[in-house]
């Protein structure tokens, strides 16, 4: 596969040799071991994060879909998650209509897109561990999870430096930066971190900064397979932050 990687087409390589390779048969290997590539360790929890992504934009949707029919009953949204509105009107759904068999399964399947979507949550918060253990007990599973899928995959984040993690997820607005002049973005996902977003927007640069730092070291200790202490990184970095908290 290395010499097909190289242009080389397999059985011809060596001067003057007359044998005529299977190309079929050539190309179909290439294409499977290009495929067990791509489902190979965090490409898995890359692409299943992928479907959890767009399993909560169906879910958002199917809800604005189904309103019509919960209005019917009385029911009324008042900002709840979609799962725990699915969940906590089911029995009301048959209230108000004759259709009361069809509308419990409109809302059923909700439900059922709800409970897929908190199964492969679970499994992806144990993964992501497998993957990156030592970032994902420094910030969690979920913000680790946004920024392993924002960078490509653990082999493309361990090259980048700790500002480029602090962006991941402000593309767009780096962009305009770049090509407009306006000011440059102070963070990306990482704002998603509980000790960024309750910051006033002139701290949460230093501190998005702070936590890419720490997030830069963990990563590459990930990719090499080691162990760290990670409880005395979290106590370096609350320090840290407490110190961009009062000013200093």
């Amino acid at each position: 596969m290395d010499d097909l990687r190289a242009g080389i087409i397999p059985g011809t390589s060596q001067p003057g040799s007359v044998k005529i390779p299977n190309l079929r048969e050539v190309l179909i290997n290439y294409g499977r071991k290009r495929i067990k590539e791509e489902f190979a360790g965090d490409q898995v929890v890359i692409k299943l994060h992928a479907v959890k992504s767009e399993l909560d934009r169906i879910i958002n949707t199917y809800l604005e879909s189904a309103m019509p029919f919960a209005t019917l009953s009385g029911i009324a949204y008042h900002d709840d998650d979609p799962c725990t509105f699915f969940s906590k009107n089911m029995d009301r759904m048959k209230e108000g209509t004759e259709d009361s068999v069809v509308l419990r399964e409109l809302w059923s399947t909700g439900i059922g897109l709800c409970k897929y979507r908190s199964a492969l949550s679970e499994y992806l918060n144990t993964e992501i561990r497998k993957v990156m253990q030592n970032t994902s007990d420094l910030v969690g599973p979920d913000l680790t999870l946004e920024i392993l899928s924002r960078s490509g995959g653990l082999k493309s984040l361990v090259k980048y430096p700790a500002s480029t993690i602090q962006v991941l997820g402000a593309e767009t607005a780096f962009f305009k930066h770049m090509t407009t002049g306006s000011p440059p973005p102070k963070h990306g996902v990482i704002f998603r971190h509980p000790d960024v977003s309750p910051l006033k927007p002139s701290l949460r640069g230093k501190a998005s900064r702070a936590i890419a730092n720490k997030i830069a070291i963990t990563s590459k200790a990930d990719f090499l397979g080691t162990k760290m202490d990670i409880d005395l990184m979290k106590k370096q970095l609350d320090k840290r932050l407490k110190e961009i908290k009062s000013g200093q």
